[in-house]
Order: C-alpha cells, then sequence, then structure tokens
C-alpha cells in the first residue's frame, strides 16, 4: 500500500498493483510448476523430500531433466496357498499360480490413478524423452536481477520523487521556473556548504540517470544548468563526474551516441564541454603524463593510460569512432562531433594531442566508410534515401585539424593555425585523395570548412592548385544543375585568394579546357538549364570589375558572344514550354529579360561599341552552331573536345 497527500490535503491510501514485465511473465510462464491435487501419488504431498525445502530460497533451473520417481500402485501381493487346495483340472497335480488379490482404492487415490500428469509423467520415463524449455542459469539470474531493479526503480519518474530528490538539494520552485541561480538557498552555497561535493554527486546522478531517461524533459535544461553552476564552484566536483564516466565508457556510449532524444544528447554534451573548458586549464601540465594501469586478465602486460581525465573520456570518444560505434548511430552525430570540435578549440595542447592520436586521418577513413583504401571488410553504410548523417560539426573539426599541417606551398598560408607540423605520408595521400576531395566539395552542409579546406592547400601551392581544380570541374558536371549554389559559393572564394597564383587560379577556373565557359558553350544545347545558371553566375562575377575575375572576364568579353543570340532563343522556348502561368513563372522570365540587357550592356559597353563595329564589317559572324558539332570552341574554331584551349 502507499500512502499520499491530494492537492486539498486528504490523505488517500491505495493499494499499488503488482508490477509483472515482460520478463517477469516469461521466467514465470517457464518455471511454474503445474498443480497436481494432493494425495498419496502427487509431488506436493507432505511425503515427498521436495517439501522438505525452505521456502525463502529462490529455486534454481534445474540443468538436466529430474528424474521421476517411480509410480507405486498400492497393490498386496498374498502367499501362495498349499497344494492341496490348488490343482489343476486335469488332476496331475500341477500347481497353477493364483492372480493377485488387489485390495480396492478409495476416492482419492483413484482421482490420482485417473491423473493425466501421471500418465505423462510414466510415460517420459519409458520412453526417456528429453526435456526442452529449460534456461541457462546464466540467463535465468540476469532476468531475475533485472526484473528486481525494475521493481526497485519503478517509481524514479514519479514527481513525488522529483519533489523529493529537489527538496533534498535545496532547488526550489523558484529556480526550476525562473531559472534564478541567486535565489538559491544558502545551503548549496560552496562558501558556506561543508558538504557541497555530496551535492554535486546528488545532482549528477538524478540528472544522468534519471532525467535523461524521462519522456518529459521540460526541466532538465534548469537542472543542467543549477549543476554547471555546482562544478563552477567546485573543481573536485566537476573532475569526480568525468572520471566516473571515464571508468564507464558504455555509459559514456550511451549518453554521447545511443540516445535517441536530441534535447537530451544536447543537454549532456554541452555539459561535458563545460567541464572541458574549466578542467583545462588545470590538467594541461599533466597531458604528457601517463599512469600505468593492470590489466587484470593478463597481470604480466603493462598498460599506460593519460593521467589527465579529460584526456581520457576525449580517448573513449575516439575509440568509438575507432571501433565502429560511431557508424552504426548515425543519426545521431551531431553532438558527437561536436563535443569534439570544442575540445580542438581550447588550445594547441588539445590539438595536438588529437593530431598525435591521428584523428585527422580517422576521420577521412571514418567518412569515406567502404571507400576506404584502408577498409578492410565490410563497413556500416550511413544514411538512407530519406535522410543524411548531420556532419556539420565533423567537417569544421576536419578543417580545424587540416589547418594545423604542412601544405609544402612555398609560404605559409594565412590560415595556417598554431605552428606548421608534418603529416604522414599516408594521411596526406588520403587527404588529398580524388574520392574524399569529390565527397567533401559536393557536400552542402558546411560549406565554409570547404572553402577553408581551399584556402589553406591552394596557397602558393601551384600542384595542389591544378589538382584541385580539376576535381571541383568534374564535381561541376556531375551536380544537377539545381544543386549548384554552393559550388557556386566555393568558386568565388577561391577566385578571391590573393596570392601569386590568383590570376592564373582565374584563368584555370572560368576559361579553361573544362572551365565555368567552355562548360556553358559545351552543354547549351543539351543542358540549357545548366547553361543558362553558367551564364548568370559570369554576369555576377563580371559585375563586380575591382576584382581579378572581373577584370579577367572584361578582357576576354569576345568569348562569350554567342550568349546574345543563344539567351533570346532559350527564353522564347522556356516561354513555350511553360504552361502555368503563375507568378513564379513571371517572375523567372522577368528575370531573364533583365539577365539579357546585362548580357548586352556587358558585350556592348560605350567604349568597345567602335571596335566591335569596325570588327564586325572585317570578319564575318560566328556561323550557327549544329546539334553535333561538340569539338568546336569558342570563336568557330575547331579543337578536340579532350584536349580544347581557350581562346584569348
Amino acid at each position: 500500500t502507499s500512502t499520499q497527500r491530494t492537492k486539498t490535503g486528504r490523505t488517500v491510501t491505495r493499494k499499488i498493483p503488482r508490477a509483472a514485465n515482460a520478463y517477469l511473465l516469461f521466467y514465470e510462464r517457464v518455471y511454474r510448476e503445474p498443480e497436481v491435487s494432493k494425495g498419496p501419488m502427487s509431488p506436493s504431498s507432505p511425503k515427498t523430500p521436495t517439501s522438505m525445502k525452505k521456502t525463502h530460497e529462490r529455486p534454481l533451473p534445474p540443468d538436466s531433466p529430474k528424474p521421476y520417481e517411480d509410480i507405486r500402485l498400492r497393490v498386496d501381493v498374498s502367499p501362495p496357498e498349499s497344494k492341496s487346495h490348488s490343482k489343476d483340472s486335469d488332476g496331475k497335480g500341477k500347481q497353477m499360480p493364483e492372480p493377485p488379490k488387489v485390495k480396492p482404492m478409495d476416492e482419492e487415490e483413484l482421482a490420482a490413478e485417473s491423473s493425466p500428469i501421471i500418465k505423462v509423467k510414466g510415460l517420459e520415463r519409458k520412453r526417456e524423452k528429453k526435456h526442452f524449455g529449460t534456461m541457462p542459469p546464466k540467463i535465468y539470474d540476469q532476468v531475475f536481477h533485472s526484473n528486481m531493479c525494475f521493481l526497485r526503480n519503478r517509481y524514479l519518474f514519479d514527481d513525488d520523487f522529483y519533489a523529493f530528490v529537489a527538496n533534498i538539494l535545496k532547488v526550489g520552485d523558484t529556480y526550476i521556473k525562473n531559472k534564478q541561480i541567486a535565489k538559491i538557498t544558502s545551503l548549496v552555497d560552496p562558501s558556506t556548504c561543508a558538504d557541497h561535493l555530496h551535492s554535486i554527486k546528488l545532482t549528477t546522478r538524478y540528472v544522468l540517470e534519471v532525467l535523461v531517461r524521462r519522456k518529459k524533459n521540460t526541466v532538465l535544461d534548469s537542472w543542467m544548468a543549477y549543476l554547471k553552476y555546482l562544478c563552477a564552484q567546485n573543481i573536485p566536483g566537476s573532475h569526480w563526474i568525468l572520471e566516473g564516466l571515464a571508468n564507464d565508457p558504455i555509459s559514456l556510449r550511451m549518453l554521447v551516441l545511443e540516445c535517441h532524444v536530441t534535447h537530451a544528447r544536447r543537454s549532456v554534451c554541452d555539459l561535458f564541454s563545460y567541464l572541458f573548458t574549466i578542467l583545462a586549464q588545470h590538467e594541461r601540465p599533466l597531458y604528457n603524463e601517463q599512469m600505468e594501469l593492470k590489466d587484470s586478465q593478463n597481470p604480466k602486460k603493462k598498460m599506460y593510460i593519460p593521467q589527465s581525465v579529460v584526456l581520457r573520456i576525449v580517448r573513449h570518444l575516439q575509440g568509438f569512432l575507432y571501433q565502429d560505434h560511431v557508424s552504426r548511430c548515425w543519426r545521431n552525430l551531431e553532438q558527437y562531433f561536436h563535443l569534439l570540435l570544442n575540445f580542438a578549440r581550447l588550445g594547441k595542447s588539445e590539438r595536438n594531442f588529437l593530431m598525435e592520436n591521428s584523428l585527422l586521418w580517422r576521420l577521412v577513413d571514418f567518412f569515406l566508410g567502404n571507400d576506404s583504401p584502408y577498409a578492410q571488410q565490410r563497413r556500416w553504410e550511413m544514411g538512407d534515401e530519406y535522410s543524411d548523417p548531420q556532419l556539420e560539426h565533423m567537417w569544421e573539426l576536419l578543417a580545424v585539424l587540416a589547418c594545423t599541417v604542412r601544405t609544402g606551398g612555398t609560404e605559409i598560408p594565412p590560415t595556417q593555425i598554431d605552428e606548421p607540423r608534418e603529416l604522414h605520408q599516408e594521411a596526406r595521400n588520403i587527404l588529398l585523395d580524388i574520392r574524399f576531395l569529390n565527397r567533401i566539395i559536393a557536400q552542402a552542409q558546411n560549406t565554409e570548412a570547404t572553402i577553408r579546406l581551399f584556402k589553406h592547400w591552394t596557397w602558393e601551392n601551384a600542384p595542389v592548385n591544378k589538382w584541385f581544380c580539376s576535381i571541383f570541374q568534374k564535381v561541376v558536371c556531375d551536380t544537377n544543375y539545381d544543386a549548384c549554389d554552393p559550388l557556386y559559393t566555393l568558386l568565388d572564394a577561391v577566385l578571391q585568394i590573393k596570392d601569386s597564383l590568383q590570376e592564373e587560379r582565374v584563368a584555370m577556373y572560368l576559361n579553361s579546357s573544362d572551365g565555368l565557359m567552355e562548360k556553358a558553350y559545351r552543354f547549351r544545347r543539351d543542358y540549357p538549364l545548366f547553361t543558362y545558371l553558367c551564364i548568370k553566375k559570369l554576369m555576377e562575377l563580371a559585375a563586380i570589375s575591382d576584382t581579378a575575375a572581373g577584370r579577367y572576364l572584361a578582357e576576354n568579353k569576345r568569348d562569350l558572344q554567342w550568349v546574345e543570340s543563344w539567351l533570346p532563343s532559350h527564353i522564347e522556348n522556356s516561354m513555350d514550354d511553360s504552361h502555368a502561368k503563375n507568378d513564379m513563372t513571371l517572375d523567372r522570365q522577368v528575370s531573364a529579360m533583365e539577365m539579357l540587357e546585362s548580357v548586352k550592356a556587358f558585350l556592348l559597353g560605350e567604349e568597345d561599341d567602335m571596335a566591335l563595329d569596325e570588327t564586325a564589317s572585317e570578319e564575318p559572324t560566328n556561323p550557327p552552331m549544329s546539334a553535333g558539332s561538340e569539338g568546336e570552341g569558342v570563336n568557330g574554331l575547331t579543337q578536340n573536345p579532350d584536349t580544347k584551349t581557350s581562346t584569348v
């Protein structure tokens, strides 16, 4: 029974029903003995030895089938009579055995004799049938302990228990509702409370073991803010929280990766990042210290772990990446990589620890998955047809670590973080692998990270500059026309890199054999929408005349003269193909007409009008292009489509 007080103050006593979960029903079904009517033949008779067992002991499952006791019938066989009283009918004097005399049975004996259970037992004893359905003792013990744990903890999520813990910690409704730390009672003030560490321990266990698993987490943020306040005033308390998780990596993995509630994962990772910030400044002198850990299975083998508790937590997080736990939980990766990113942003010592543990190489290998050159077995595939893994923070972390290494350029790039460090050749090869660069250029989750990576590796580095340009042009060709906006954003940033290779880079990206101008001309018939977007992007670059791209397009505007004749026909065809006359269609047509006017103004400027008129009178205009003229270059020159050169 349970006695509770209602809102009106009346005391109510209610009966608590017996809880039964799947485990309880399971082992009760297997080990429940059949009920047999009590009698001389029943196993539950007082004469049987089974009734002598203690009732308080928990019965263990049998390892083997129990042999059934012999079924004894109450038959009394009387001794044979003398020879004189029993002779054969033929008179030869032979004695014939007299049948035994069976005593009559009472009603209880007859019921036990006719019981089907007794017959089945006798039949099984005769045939020596093997028993099925028995449970191993190890599984039985696990089920029993799970049931007992469920029975003990079934009221942890009740509001009464929540109010009880809040009253113990002196966290009143004023703090929970208004989130005002100043109104916390003085009993938890670090300056006056002698047992401040006990408050941190109880609050941590209640938050991480109860509130995180609660269905309604409306108060989770308030409790997290209160726990952060306690840890900010007590360094041993912060160390105790991380020490417990460092010794229990399974709980750490459940909180960071396997928890399916996004709000709970975000709150827990924010707490860990806050603790990293508090303890990092105190534990940096211990980053290079190791302590010996004895292996219980092999005492002779020496194992060493970092003495810093922060590094031990980060080491566990990296271990999840190596052990394929991260790829299995690909829907919950946002907070995991955000936690590692916050650790990398703490300082140089933290980034050195990550680089020494080959995290940069591991991130690229993890993202490539089955396409990685180091994939020795089939890996877990991330993403499905409905959603993709959230890797925004992973790209940022990879960009931060990639900006700490030496690129091989003639000068140190301005994006360099810390002192340049040499990168292992295998890590450099996988970082510049074409499969990885294809994916990082095509991804649209974090374009800023890709821009930082391009700026760092292409600064005063001609071989890498050409390599990145070729991969970028390939990705543009393979991407759908309506998904090229991230690529154009990346192109704007790359063209603005101001080093000695800027002019060469602009010509390479815009008007090379596979540049943007050449793509627009090549695909003008097969993919007119892609050509239209390319022209629109070129006009945006040409509008800013003080940039390197604007100056280059102004000097080579004659290579875009075909646009003036192609664009009106494309606008007319798009108007004929569009059956819907809605506002969006009209806006697109107006935008296309405005772009046509800007193209004409760009190609026929006031200062070039006379020069273009003289050129038109002396030279014939460009002949119309046929649909199959794939080998024609700019200005009607016949070229090999595989080895095209720009006409400057």
